[in-house]
């Protein structure tokens, strides 16, 4: 892992760990500790910090088929829906996260898809999805797991198969 990925990592880490030290000031001694950044489909996860030396590309992160998103800014909540893989890309056009829902099964194009992000797989069913680079060749395999954030650096990426 290079520096700046270490510093990126513990810049994240130390924004949730805030988070969560803002969130337990304010729900009280009485209540139960309950990490609201920790799964999804049911609790918020807490977006991390912009990444760090983006280059403005001038065209947001785009797939296709198209699906629903939503735009969460740095430090922000997200709730990924049961049942779906979300995907974060970072769009520089707007200083946002861009969060792609994969409802459907099927193989996604991405574009404009550059440097770090995230992704959580809330689906259901024990499901494997896959990211694959330019030639077809698979880069990740993985199965369902809740929901927890995962990093990845979406540069090689050009396809996702969410079934």
């Amino acid at each position: 892992m290079n520096i700046t990925r270490r510093l990126h990592a513990i810049a994240w880490l130390g924004a949730v760990l805030g988070a969560l030290m803002a969130t337990l000031a304010v729900s009280g001694a009485a209540q139960a500790a309950t990490p609201s950044m920790s799964r999804a489909g049911g609790h918020a996860i807490v977006a991390p910090p912009a990444p760090s030396g983006v280059q403005v590309a001038g065209v947001a992160p785009s797939i296709s088929p198209a699906v629903s998103t939503k735009r969460v800014g740095p430090f922000g909540a997200y709730t990924c829906p049961s049942g779906t893989l979300c995907a974060w890309a970072w769009d520089s056009t707007t200083s946002t996260w861009l969060i792609f829902n994969l409802f459907k099964c099927s193989t996604y194009a991405l574009s404009n898809w550059v440097g770090g992000g995230a992704y959580q797989d809330a689906q259901t069913g024990g499901v494997r999805s896959t990211f694959y680079g330019r030639t077809g060749n698979a880069l990740k395999s993985f199965t369902p797991d809740g929901g927890a954030m995962h990093q990845y650096d979406w540069t090689s990426v050009w396809f996702i198969k969410n079934c």
